[in-house]
This record gives C-alpha cells, structure tokens and sequence, in this order.
C-alpha cells in the first residue's frame, strides 16, 4: 500500500510542471493581462499579472521613471 501511494505523489508532483520558457512577443504588443501602476512609500512601482494554465503568475518592478528617486 506504501507503494502505491508513493507512486500516487510522484505522479502528482509530476504533473504540476511549471512552464519555464522564454515568450519573445511582437514589438509593440505587451504579453500581460494586467498591467498595474502603484505607490508605496513615495516610490513608484510597476505590477505585472498574466493568467497561466490554472494559475496566475506576476512580478513586481521598481518603475525606472520614479518621481521620488529621479527628483535629485
């Protein structure tokens, strides 16, 4: 029985493989879902979510126009 549910778990973890390549997008177009411009602590950041199989994945960036850091 022991073996069997092992087999079971790696079978599953398996299964949830994460896509890692490398998307080149068209110039121009934007490869996101959402695109989101906030503040935090007087600094200007930038928010990026796309939807992927039956998740959603994103990244945050420190915006390179940032008013607070680029008023020196």
């Amino acid at each position: 029985m022991k073996k069997i549910l092992f087999l079971l778990v790696v079978v599953l973890l398996y299964s949830c493989e994460y896509n890692t390549s490398v998307r080149i997008s068209p110039e121009g177009s934007v490869p996101f879902t959402f695109i989101t411009h906030f503040e935090y602590k007087n600094h200007q950041y930038i928010k990026f979510e796309t939807n992927g199989c039956d998740s959603r994945i994103g990244g945050v960036v420190h915006d390179p126009d940032c008013k607070y850091c680029n008023k020196k």
